[in-house]
């Protein structure tokens, strides 16, 4: 099947909807099924969007408000000495260990304070050692654009990134005494990048937090960015030991 460019092309569900909500399918559609996804992963996908930014209201899809959609954005900098990931590395690889984040309040903005839960730490540690090194590293401004984007809706974050392997070979991460622990590998691909990299990034998002206690109870894990142009927002994350 075609990318969905007329509404007669459309699930008769689809076409029938007003066509502000058919812009929304097909946008969300044709970027899975462009990058190579199913016809009915994309399609899927597509109407999870839609419920996630639409809701219907008194007969008219409406956009959701931000009650409906909030996310929040969780950037843990990992800064060796001196602001550089990396000094004068050398050789193929590079191990670097650290902490990433701690069950201690830490300041989400100028405003804002923040804390994990154990539990969300845990689960952190559980995607990091699941995932870790198969997820892409791309550019921290690409990654901040598409959860603005695409809010809470994790699996239109993680499909609208590239498909290759980025620069982590390997990354393992434990939960232990109201600390979140990580220790990885860089591979031979950071020579090419290092000369233009400011910072390296590990990226969250959540949208179960209890603002009453400004507890986050869980988080997502979205992977690796690299920041080019400025150095992402430092957290509490900090690097103990950078090996080359």
């Amino acid at each position: 099947m075609n990318e969905y460019d007329c509404s007669p092309s459309m699930p008769k569900s689809i076409s029938k909807l007003p066509e502000a909500v058919q812009k929304v399918y097909k946008e969300a559609f044709n970027h899975i099924y462009k990058g190579k996804g199913s016809q009915a992963k994309a399609h899927a996908i597509a109407l999870g969007v839609i419920k996630k930014r639409l809701k219907h209201s008194k007969g008219k899809y409406v956009a959701m408000s931000d009650a409906f959609n909030s996310v929040e954005y969780y950037t843990f900098d990992l800064l060796a000495p001196e602001n550089k990931l990396i000094i004068n590395a050398t050789g193929d690889e590079v191990t670097f260990e650290g902490i990433l984040a701690t069950t201690d309040t830490f300041m989400q903005d100028a405003t804002t304070t923040r804390k994990f839960s154990e539990q969300a730490l845990k689960d952190l540690a559980d995607q990091i050692n699941k995932f870790g090194s198969s997820h892409p590293d791309v550019d921290h401004e690409v990654m901040s654009q598409l959860v603005k984007q695409y809010g809470n809706n994790y699996e239109m974050i993680m499909n609208s990134l590239p498909k290759s392997k980025g620069i982590i070979k390997s990354i393992q991460a434990v939960y232990e005494s109201g600390k979140l622990w990580i220790k990885g590998i860089l591979g031979a691909g950071y020579k090419k990048i290092m000369n233009k990299v400011r910072g390296m990034s590990i990226e969250a998002i959540s949208e179960d937090v209890d603002y009453s206690s400004s507890t986050i109870n869980k988080a997502k894990y979205l992977g690796f960015t690299f920041a080019v142009k400025s150095n992402p927002k430092i957290m509490n994350a900090q690097v103990t030991s950078v090996t080359a």
